[in-house]
């Protein structure tokens, strides 16, 4: 009869094992991930203000604007120089967070447009609104010098001062929300935070696994 018995682990053999663990960790990494973000990060200068009842801004003031998109929203237009990306209802929601100067419902109804060339011109558009409110907020980068967008996808970052429109638009209800618009007039470096490489989440298992089978030993029974 045939058993087996584990020996004392000493921490030169844990010392051996985990570079090995830890590249069978970077390696389960290339399996599929989940849907990742992009966000942005710009400051802005409000330039009009309809007072509403809850007003969050004055006219002149420089506020912050952060944006979050979700890129798992697909784009439903085939050319290559037009990226429709169309959101409504259904998840995922292409608005993941937004705050304009304090400002911060994304809306039910959200559309995404990424022109690269299209007519000669490139542009990245944001709008979202709600059925019984109306439009919620805009945001909107446009020149007609094309070039800035290599491509239709969502754009990774944006620098307003490579269009010669940059701006953006608060719609909310007169009667709940203020409306207030301006210029967006440079980016902020975007500070966020990075989910965890799925290689990090197997580095334990797999350093448990390689000591498991390291550290047990076959003897011949007796």
């Amino acid at each position: 009869m045939r058993k087996f018995i584990q020996p004392h682990l000493t921490a030169r053999t844990l010392i051996v094992l985990a570079p090995i663990a830890l590249t069978l960790g970077f390696c389960g990494s290339a399996m599929p991930a989940a849907a990742s973000t992009i966000s942005y990060a710009w400051t802005g200068t409000v330039t009009d203000v309809t007072l509403g009842g809850q007003p969050v801004v004055t006219l002149g003031q420089q506020i912050s604007i952060t944006l979050t998109l979700d890129n798992a929203v697909p784009d439903r237009d085939p050319s290559p120089h037009r990226g429709i990306y169309d959101q409504q209802l259904q998840p995922p929601a292409l608005v993941r967070s937004v705050n304009i100067g304090g400002f911060t419902s994304g809306g039910s109804f959200q559309f995404g447009t990424v022109l690269a060339d299209d007519r000669s011109v490139d542009e990245f558009l944001i709008e979202t609104a709600d059925q019984h409110i109306g439009d919620i907020f805009t945001i909107d980068f446009k020149t007609s010098h094309p070039g800035v967008l290599t491509s239709d996808a969502l754009p990774l970052a944006i620098d307003p001062r490579d269009f010669e429109t940059a701006v953006f638009v608060v719609n909310g209800s007169k009667v709940l929300k203020p409306q207030f618009s301006g210029t967006i007039d440079f980016a902020n470096p975007v500070v966020a935070q990075t989910p965890l490489p799925g290689s990090l989440g197997l580095f334990v298992p797999a350093l448990l696994g390689l000591v498991g089978l390291g550290g047990w030993k076959l003897r011949g029974a007796e």
